[in-house]
């Protein structure tokens, strides 16, 4: 083990320090090459101590040991020591022997102070771990920093501004290391500054002279060898005036650095010194401060230094008279200079004879002066100020003081002022006397009297010794001269007359005047006096009203109150004078809300009352005058020559006015209110105003009455033979009763009034008045009109009070139910239509209320039947059957229908054949009427087969009652031809979009060749039940027409055999009207062969084609055919001839959606008459025509587009809302 420690732990930069160590073996063998290592680490500016080279051996086992380095010399920072104990080999150590040594190292003498460390450590051969100790030594210089500052004079304990004192500083290094880098800061009192002379000197280190503040010296190093070293320096300051009164202390500060770089810093302050400066007071009084013109006054002043001690120079004192005084005299306690006039300068006899003055040092003077026999009454002011400088010659401020002397003459003026009344009205007129007394020894002359009458007072006379001089109506300050002037001891008396306006104030008053006047010495005296109080009365005027309220709140507030038109209101009107002044022609002005009327002959007023709640009966009626300017139209009311007294303080006369309004039907619902005011004039004729308008939220519900009105029909959809119930609901909703209710109902047209319906709240009332057409038949044509035209558009019913009791008056808060039924005929509108209804009524007064109306929408439906004929061949030849088909069809947007007699008028020709009749699927035979003639034998065939339907005789009357034409052959035997007819009453009722086929056959009977013409007429039901309108029967007809040549084929007027096509370059959308011999497609298209690519047709949603591609032809579309639509596609514009036949069936079937179809006429045609067979089931129609669309849409209940014509040989895009239709 080892182990290290020093016996020097504190040392100074070059002093040696020493150390031991001791190493031992405290194990159980030998040790063997045992080396030790000792090494100084250093500062951290790299210096740091050395071995010394002695090294010893102090303590040992055994017979000791021996220590040496191993380089010999033992002079490094970092050393290595060999050990041998007992004698034994080197760096050897037996088991637990030891060795203690020690060793001395030097320390630099510039080394930093601080903590330095000694670090030893020792290994041996085999030991797994080196063993080390470490030991520590304290650094610190060895300087002491003093400073010193006293007086160069120590008896110098006191200054004055403008001296100089002198300080000694002394630096002083009490250690045995020097100090560097010394340097003093002296700190300079406030107005202190640096200076020299007279013995004060300056060292040069400090600077220049006059330097403030702190100031620095540098001063040389400071050695130390053991014994204290110093070096001095002196610094001398001068007062000035600004400086401090009292003790000043000087302070300096030391500052070196160490041998080390360290700081030492060191403080000290010098013996105070008293700073002494001057402070001058004045003082100045007078032993006579009331005088009379030419009589002698007397003043003192006293000048005392009450400063700090300090010295004042320069000592002058002025004195400054007022005008007419002059100095006689003057006298001092002190050496002063000058005459009674001054100033005067104090030159000594107060400090040591050298003319300054001392602390405390003080100087009294004493002045006489005269008063000028003319001087004019009044206070006088002396101003006495003294200036003077301290030693430093710095001039202080002067001081000032002043003493006041009254001068009077001998003149004593008095004034009293007295009014003839104690209070007044407005208006009134009050008289003052004014008198003047002189109760000295001399007169006063050129006397002046200045009145000021309170605001709103007006002077209207005056005394005849009184001279006006000014009048200021704004001030209201009037100035007399008094004719004479006034005599001592002899009284004078004048007086004045003034009028109160309406501008005074009210209440007390006071009335003050002024008397002035010259003296003998031209004194100006004046005396004042008010005269006593004068109380001016003014009146007060206030309102208040309420209206139908039995005790009213303080706030005078109203109820709430129901009320309607015809009712009255009672309203009260407080007048009130709360003044002491009267009010006459007071009017009261009551400003009623719209819809009131006044009612005079209703209205009251009171007499003054003591309780205004308590109103006092009988009343006093209202004299009609005071309305005169009332206007009960514009509802404002005027109540005149009313008088209200003044009373006492707490106010004077109160008056209630009563009346009563009259609620017409023009008020406005809600609150209403009601403001009233009052003026009056007072004794000036000044009008009076009450303060506010007094409106009073009268919050009464008027219930202005008025009719409500609610319709309901029992069926929105109506048709002929319809009864709808009407149920009518009138309201009053109000809190007042309807008079004189009339309630019209506009029937639209085809509607009659079902007489002995109507009821009122479910009893019977009397049928209404019908005004307009009571019959509608059904082929009239009128436009349907609005509700109310009162013509053929409909019928008017009006019920009213001269007819149905319960009209006549309609209590508030009732509701009325009025029903009827009416009848719906044949002419009815198969259109949306209202059904209005209009009421009126009266109110309580008679004005009218209404009309209010309100309607029904409707929707009438009327059945539109449409009948079609087709033959099965337009050309036959005689002896050729010819099938006809008739199509019956219910048109979706009318009415159903129920078919009656079906007649089909044939041409003489046609010969009817038995046995083909079908009316849908049912076999039914016509009744056959009429004859046919046979061309070959020139005979008419009479045929009469009657049926279980009917003979001939009942239809062909029942069909020309109907009016029905077409019937030229309905007689048997005219030669004319067959007539069939069905009755179809017990077989057919269709419904909308419902239709139905008759197909029967004939024969051509040999005949001339011509054309011949096939008719047929319907008639029907709407509604489907006779009962329900026996009079609502329609007909219509249709033919079909075909042409008969003998032996071959005939043609019709319209026929024809080929169709020429006119094709455009590009696209085209065709159709063929005829049908072609060869119907393929090559065939159709082999004019215009290499000119086409493609051709395509579109059915039941797919594409069929036929197109030119890659050097061949492609696709499934193989014939062309009449009644469908192609689109085909031309490299170049070309014409193609269609030929072949028009005997083919035209009949083309749709589907739901689109489909492309070919038109199958030759001759164009309007689109409503092309399409008429599927009209309501389509919504589009286009075509494609030279590179535009052409379109005919339906949408938003409208039909947009410019298509109207169908045309031959183009295709057209049909869009069904319906499929599975037939285009006929």
């Amino acid at each position: 083990m080892i182990e290290k420690w020093t016996t020097t732990p504190w040392v100074s930069p070059g002093d040696n320090a020493t150390f031991k160590v001791r190493i031992k073996n405290v194990g159980t063998g030998k040790a063997v090459n045992v080396l030790i290592t000792d090494e100084f680490l250093g500062s951290i500016d790299g210096r740091y101590f050395n071995h010394t080279g002695s090294i010893k051996a102090v303590e040992g086992s055994g017979t000791g040991c021996v220590v040496n380095c191993s380089d010999g010399a033992c002079d490094e920072r970092e050393e290595i020591f060999n050990v041998t104990i007992n004698g034994g080999n080197m760096n050897e150590i037996q088991r637990y022997e030891y060795c203690i040594f020690e060793y001395n190292a030097t320390v630099p003498s510039d080394i930093p102070d601080g903590m330095y460390s000694n670090y030893i450590k020792v290994n041996q051969t085999g030991a797994s771990l080196e063993q080390s100790d470490v030991a520590y030594v304290l650094v610190l210089s060895k300087t002491n920093l003093y400073v010193e500052k006293e007086l160069t004079n120590a008896s110098q304990t006191t200054a004055q501004p403008g001296d100089l004192v002198e300080y000694t500083i002394t630096v002083t290094n009490t250690g045995k290391d020097p100090i560097e880098n010394v340097q003093l800061t002296d700190y300079i009192p406030h107005g202190w500054e640096t200076a020299s002379g007279d013995g004060c000197t300056l060292d040069s280190c400090w600077g220049a002279e006059e330097q403030s503040g702190d100031i620095t010296c540098n001063v040389s190093d400071v050695g130390g060898a053991g014994n204290p070293q110093n070096v001095s320096k002196t610094i001398c300051l001068k007062v000035t005036s600004s400086a401090s009164c009292g003790p000043t202390e000087n302070k300096v500060k030391a500052t070196a650095d160490k041998p080390d770089g360290t700081d030492l810093i060191g403080t000290d302050k010098a013996r105070s010194v008293e700073v002494l400066k001057p402070n001058l007071m004045i003082e100045k009084w007078t032993t006579t401060p009331w005088v009379s013109a030419g009589d002698m006054v007397n003043y003192t002043i006293r000048v005392k230094n009450v400063g700090c001690g300090g010295d004042a120079e320069n000592v002058v004192v002025t004195d400054t008279l007022p005008p007419g005084f002059t100095a006689d005299t003057v006298s001092a306690t002190c050496l002063i200079s000058g005459d009674a006039a001054g100033p005067w300068t104090i030159t000594g006899g107060l400090s040591g004879g050298d003319g300054n003055m001392g602390l405390a040092g003080e100087c009294t003077i004493t002045l006489t002066a005269n008063v000028s026999g003319t001087q004019q009454d009044g206070a006088y002011m002396n101003l006495v100020k003294v200036d003077y400088n301290d030693t430093n010659s710095q001039q202080y401020l002067a001081q000032y003081d002043e003493a006041y002397i009254t001068v009077s003459s001998k003149v004593n003026l008095m004034i009293e002022k007295t009014a003839n009344t104690t209070e007044a009205q407005l208006g009134d007129y009050v008289n003052f006397t004014i008198d003047l007394f002189n109760t000295g020894e001399n007169p006063l002359y050129n006397v002046i009297l200045t009145d000021s009458l309170p605001y709103g007072w007006v002077l209207t006379s005056y005394s005849s010794n009184l001279i006006s001089v000014s009048n200021n109506t704004v001030t209201q300050v009037y100035v007399f001269n008094l004719s004479s002037s006034l005599a001592n001891d002899t009284p004078t008396e004048t007086w004045i007359v003034a009028r109160i306006n309406s501008t005074a104030a009210c209440g007390h008053t006071e009335n003050k005047v002024r008397v002035e006047g010259n003296a003998p010495d031209g004194t100006l005296l004046f005396e004042t006096d008010k005269s006593q109080g004068i109380y001016v009365k003014c009146p007060t005027l206030e309102i208040m009203k309420w209206c139908n309220v039995e005790s009213p709140s303080s706030e005078h507030r109203a109820s709430p109150y129901d009320a309607t038109s015809g009712d009255q209101i009672e309203c009260f009107i407080k007048l009130e004078n709360k003044g002491t002044g009267d009010l006459t022609n007071v009017i009261v002005t009551d400003r009623m809300p719209a819809g009131w009327k006044y009612m005079p002959e209703y209205s009251d007023e009171y007499p003054d009352i003591v309780d205004e709640w308590n109103l006092p009966v009988p009343y006093m009626t209202v004299d009609p005058s005071n309305a005169t300017g009332s206007n009960y139209t514009s509802n404002t009311v005027y109540f005149r020559n009313i008088t209200l007294l003044g009373g006492p303080y707490n106010g004077g006369d109160v008056k209630m006015i009563r009346y009563v309004a009259y609620i017409t039907d023009n008020v406005t619902p809600g609150i209403n209110w009601n403001c009233v005011n009052a003026t009056g004039t007072d004794g000036d004729t000044t009008e009076y105003i009450a303060k506010d308008d007094y409106c009073v939220p009268i919050n009464i519900k008027i219930h202005k009455p008025k009719l409500e009105i609610v319709k309901d029909m029992s069926q929105r959809d109506v048709e002929p033979g319809s009864e709808p119930l009407t149920t009518i609901i009138i309201e009053n909703p109000t809190y007042a009763p309807i008079k004189n209710i009339m309630i019209t109902d506009y029937l639209p047209r085809g509607f009659n009034y079902t007489r002995g319906t109507a009821k009122l709240d479910g009893v019977p009332i009397s049928d209404p008045d019908v005004v307009g057409n009571d019959s509608f038949p059904c082929s009239w044509t009128n436009v349907c009109g609005e509700p109310g035209d009162g013509t053929m558009a409909g019928l008017n019913l009006t019920w009213e009070w001269t007819n149905v009791s319960q009209l006549a008056t309609m209590p508030p808060k009732t509701i009325y139910v009025l029903t009827f039924r009416t009848h719906v005929k044949c002419s009815v509108c198969n259109n949306t239509f209202n059904n209005t209804v209009n009421i009126t009524g009266r109110t309580g007064d008679g004005d009218p209320i209404g009309p209010n109306s309100t309607s029904f929408e409707m929707q009438g439906y009327l059945a539109i039947a449409q009948l079609h004929k087709y033959a099965s061949t337009n050309s036959p030849t005689f002896f050729e059957y010819v099938d006809y088909t008739i199509v019956i069809w219910n048109d979706p947007r009318g009415a159903n229908i129920a078919p009656l007699v079906l007649a089909d008028v044939m041409p003489s020709y046609l010969k009817y054949v038995p046995g083909y009749a079908r009316v849908g699927d049912i076999r039914l035979e016509p009744t056959v009427c009429g004859d046919y003639t046979d061309k070959n034998n020139g005979t008419a065939e009479l045929v009469q087969n009657g049926t279980s339907q009917g003979d001939c005789t009942t239809f062909i009357g029942s069909l020309t009652s109907a009016g029905t034409t077409y019937l030229g052959n309905e007689m048997v035997g005219d030669r004319i031809g067959q007539t069939l007819f069905w009755n179809l009453s017990k077989w057919l009722f269709l419904t909308p979009g419902q239709q139905v086929a008759i197909t029967y056959r004939t024969q051509v009977i040999p005949g001339i060749r011509r054309t011949a013409q096939n008719n047929v007429t319907l008639s029907y039901l709407d509604p489907e039940h006779p009962d329900l309108c026996p009079d609502c029967e329609f007909n219509m007809s249709s033919s079909t027409l075909i042409g008969v040549i003998g032996e071959e084929v005939a043609t019709t007027e319209n026929a024809a055999t080929s169709y020429t096509l006119a094709l455009n370059k590009g696209w085209n959308l065709i159709s063929i009207p005829i049908k072609p011999d060869d119907p393929s497609v090559s065939a159709v298209l082999s004019q215009i062969e290499g000119k086409y690519t493609d051709v395509a047709n579109y059915e039941k949603g797919q594409w069929i084609y036929r197109s030119y591609a890659y050097g061949d032809w492609f696709g499934e579309l193989e014939s062309i055919e009449p009644g469908k639509g192609y689109w085909l596609y031309m490299k170049d514009s070309a014409e193609i001839e269609v030929t072949g036949t028009t005997d083919y069936d035209r009949t083309i079937t749709l589907y739901g959606g689109w489909n492309l179809i070919g038109y199958t006429s030759t001759e164009p045609q309007a689109l409503s008459t092309a399409l008429k067979s599927i009209n309501g089931k389509y919504i589009d129609v286009a075509t494609w025509n030279n590179g535009q669309w052409k379109y005919h849409s339906y949408a938003y209940g409208d039909w947009f587009g410019e298509l109207s014509t169908i045309e031959p040989g183009k295709g057209y895009w049909l869009n069904m809302a319906k499929g599975n239709s037939q285009l006929v």
